[in-house]
């Protein structure tokens, strides 16, 4: 919640979507200067957003001293796992290059922080980057071995086009190999790192309320690892309770 809220007057001060806005102070936050008709869109996309959510909010994903993403017995918290989540609602549009609305993918999106460790990062990093990096040194080899005068001398006797298309072969290859090597560490590894989120139990209720991960989920979710989360943006703090009906609503707008 903003720090300087009596400063500044701002008609969301005091407020639950102030809370959960948590941007920290009002220079930091848009809706300081809003006008009537922002503020009300905001409250009510917020109250949308809300009713997608967990009940007791997602704040517990990333205050967990356990990491989520071990498969079987937990390993302390070391650091943290963040993706953006996206949901078709509140429904949004915008203009095309032709002047013509056209609806948002995704009408929200919100920041997700993943309780880990430094297990499952390494696992992740592993699956994500070593298949890559064998692909590409199959295919270097196979350029530096093409490479060789009396080599490609020696294919181009058989037909002109025969050096590119053994290169091409030895690229294919790379990629095949890299593929069957990644398949190979989800399922090794997979034993002891969730690869997909939504197999945490509150994210895959979530996805059943139509969130869904911005980027390529399947079947390792694309995460950025970091040694210190969020602190502030939308639903990066944590949620109070619920206020009484009434007692949340700003004043005058």
């Amino acid at each position: 919640m903003a720090d300087n809220i009596e400063k500044k007057r701002c008609k969301l001060g005091n407020t639950r979507y102030c809370e959960l806005l948590n941007m920290g102070s009002c220079e930091n936050c848009a809706m300081a200067s809003g006008n009537d008709e922002t503020l009300n869109e905001t409250m009510s996309d917020i109250d949308t957003i809300l009713e997608l959510m967990p009940e007791d909010g997602i704040s517990d994903l990333f205050e967990s001293e356990k990491c989520l993403l071990c498969e079987g017995p937990q390993n302390e918290r070391t650091c943290y796992a963040m993706t953006d989540l996206g949901n078709p609602n509140p429904r949004h549009s915008r203009r095309n290059f032709l002047g013509m609305k056209v609806p948002l993918k995704f009408g929200s999106i919100i920041p997700v922080q993943i309780a880990s460790c430094g297990r499952c990062r390494r696992n992740y990093r592993t699956v994500e980057y070593l298949p890559v990096a064998l692909s590409i040194l199959i295919s270097a080899a196979a350029l530096i071995f093409l490479s060789i005068l009396e080599v490609s001398q020696s294919l181009s006797k058989i037909h002109p086009i025969m050096p590119f298309a053994v290169f091409v072969f030895f690229v294919l290859v790379g990629m095949g190999t890299g593929r069957l090597v990644r398949a190979a560490l989800i399922k090794k590894l997979g034993a002891v790192t969730k690869f997909n989120i939504f197999s945490i139990p509150k994210l895959g209720f979530m996805r059943e309320k139509g969130w869904d991960a911005i980027q390529p989920n399947e079947p390792v979710s694309r995460l950025i690892f970091g040694n210190k989360r969020l602190s502030r943006g939308i639903f990066t703090g944590v949620m109070r309770e619920k206020p009484e009906s009434g007692d949340d609503i700003p004043k005058n707008v």
